[in-house]
């Protein structure tokens, strides 16, 4: 095997998948950056956006964070249990890192995507403009 094959892991394919994947990220932000102003806010077009209450945008921006975080924490602690079960293993650690940081996540994200858009101070009537493309 070749020094260059072995650049990032040795495995060869999944060397090539990462260069290949890294080199069309870098195309992609050199081509973004000629793009123009972002479409939204003040430089955004009212015909080609949907308006919003910021504090709805706001929580709705933050949603998949918390579900998403929430889904897989308990799938993997389910799975977990479940292998436990199946190998009659009770040696097994409790796991009180993962919960320890899950706590503090879900605390974050309780301020960050439930607390502040509720504090969030919009001008009367103010709307905001959101892009999807």
């Amino acid at each position: 095997m070749s020094q260059q094959s072995k650049f990032f892991t040795g495995d060869p394919f999944f060397d090539r998948y990462l260069t290949t994947l890294t080199a069309f990220s870098a195309l992609c932000l050199v081509g973004a950056k000629y793009q123009g102003r972002a479409p939204y806010g003040k430089f955004g077009h009212a015909n080609k956006q949907i308006s919003l209450d910021p504090r709805f945008g706001w929580w709705l921006m933050e949603l998949p964070a918390t579900v998403g975080f929430l889904y897989g924490f308990w799938r993997g602690n389910r799975n977990k249990i479940r292998k436990q079960r199946e190998n009659r293993d009770h040696r097994v650690p409790a796991n009180i890192v993962g919960k320890v940081f899950a706590a503090g996540f879900l605390i974050h994200y309780a301020n960050r995507g439930w607390y502040f858009p509720l504090t969030i101070r919009v001008a009367q009537g103010g709307k905001q403009s959101f892009a999807l493309w």
